[in-house]
């Protein structure tokens, strides 16, 4: 199952924790949002959109894999 870890470039958490984590699902990705703190989808919610399309995107990918 794919996932996708939202993280704000500008958050007080470094950005490598979500990275770390996403390291330990199979088919994960990190999509950093530079302009955004600690609540991306808050403070960008565009960001949110695609983010969902990537996943969408990523689930896709694996089903012809699969």
């Amino acid at each position: 199952m794919p996932a996708i870890f939202l993280l704000g470039g500008q958050s007080p958490m470094p950005v490598s924790q979500g990275g770390q984590t996403a390291q330990l699902l199979p088919a994960a990705e990190v999509v950093i949002v530079p302009a955004a703190g600690h609540l991306p989808w808050h403070e960008q919610p565009g960001c949110v959109a695609d983010a969902l399309s990537r996943l969408r995107d990523l689930a896709g990918e694996l089903e012809s894999v699969g």
